[in-house]
């Protein structure tokens, strides 16, 4: 598996690479390409980039995760490979720090459901 597209309720919010993985964890990133649609989910992954980025993990913080964890789980997210089949995952999480860091600021995170591996 390596190009991928992300949905959220069915719409594409973008693709990825998936450049890198943590196959002890069942995890797969990369750089994230964004779509007309991610703007629908934006307000969601910035809540938790502000929450995980400063690395205070601060009272404040652990209520934004919260709210996060709380909202992705609304969300129905799936991801379809390059030949457009879908990938049992787990999880998928965004990290932007495109307003901090510049557009090439932005990564994915997927986790792969257990009947999954990492090639």
């Amino acid at each position: 598996m390596n190009s991928i597209t992300v949905l959220a309720d069915g719409t594409p919010i973008g693709t990825s690479n998936l450049e890198g993985s943590d196959e002890s964890m069942g995890v797969r990133f990369g750089r994230f390409f964004p779509s007309a649609g991610y703007r629908s989910v934006e307000s969601l992954f910035q809540k938790y980039s502000k929450a995980v980025g400063a690395g205070t993990r601060s009272e404040a913080d652990q209520v934004l995760l919260g709210e996060f964890y709380a909202e992705r789980e609304k969300i129905s997210f799936e991801i379809q490979d390059q030949d457009g089949l879908a990938v049992p995952i787990d999880a998928v999480t965004v990290s932007d720090f495109r307003s901090e860091l510049g557009e090439s600021a932005i990564e994915i995170e997927i986790v792969l459901s257990e009947s999954m591996d990492c090639e």
